[in-house]
């Protein structure tokens, strides 16, 4: 079989340096294909170009690239770099937030089929279509809680999100309510519904053919979604009543233990 650049990667010492962090912390992350996994039962399966995807979308605002590019996440060095190179296991902030985007994950995964069955055919399309699109949203609304980024400015400059420094610390593991699964649901619900009004707006005027193309780029993301998600949350009093409910989820908490389960 063809060797990618993703097995290459497998062997490097941040990769290696990773993978034993995670496996410390009950998560199994499968860096290479074939990998025989343990007999030990980890609470979490993950592969690296799936975290990749979720890192490059929730972090770093590039949900198009991580749809469309998941082989560019190993060949590009640079945006390597930027998801992998970043000593996770030594920085327990860094540490604490990934383990978390993997909890995020594995909720937003095992939530699917109660999230379709309260969404229209339409919205639907959307949702199957959109992980990576709604990640970076979470991504957004994560800093605006944590008062790293304000609405106003993003509204004057979309690409401000691009190079803000992104600030890393546990977030959904410090959240002890029962209603973890309830504001997950509907939060990607109303996010959904967001998307889906505006993708109508471009599908009737000719500006994309379908969801896959409307997903495909980092450009239709800032210059449409985004500003679609931004504008509703700002002006829609109810919207933004709707939306800050749930996002307590994503206040962040650093410097302290986590468990994540």
């Amino acid at each position: 079989k063809p060797i990618f650049q993703r097995d290459i990667r497998s062997n490097s010492p941040e990769m290696k340096r990773l993978k034993t962090m995670l496996e410390s912390n009950n998560v199994y992350i499968e860096i290479k294909r074939g990998d025989k996994k343990p007999n030990h039962k980890f609470e979490y399966n993950i592969r690296n170009d799936e975290l990749g995807q979720l890192i490059l979308s929730f972090v770093y605002q590039r949900p198009g690239t991580a749809r469309s590019g998941k082989r560019t996440i190993f060949e590009n060095s640079s945006i390597y770099n930027q998801i992998f190179r970043q000593n996770y296991d030594k920085d327990e902030n860094k540490k604490y937030f990934l383990l978390d985007l993997i909890y995020l994950n594995k909720r937003f995964d095992n939530l699917q089929e109660n999230t379709i069955s309260k969404l229209d055919n339409d919205e639907q399309i959307i949702y199957k279509n959109g992980k990576q699109i709604l990640f970076s949203i979470f991504g957004m609304l994560y800093c605006i809680k944590n008062n790293d980024v304000e609405v106003s400015t993003l509204l004057n400059d979309r690409d401000y999100i691009k190079g803000m420094e992104f600030i890393y610390g546990k977030f959904i593991s410090n959240y002890k309510k029962d209603d973890l699964d309830d504001k997950i649901n509907n939060l990607i619900i109303q996010i959904v519904q967001i998307i889906s009004e505006k993708y109508r707006d471009c599908y009737e005027n000719s500006e994309c053919t379908s969801v896959s193309n409307f997903f495909k780029t980092d450009k239709n993301y800032y210059e449409k979604i985004l500003d679609k998600f931004l504008k509703t949350y700002e002006r829609s009093k109810n919207a933004r009543k709707d939306i800050d409910e749930c996002t307590d989820i994503f206040m962040r908490v650093q410097g302290q233990d986590i468990s994540i389960g």
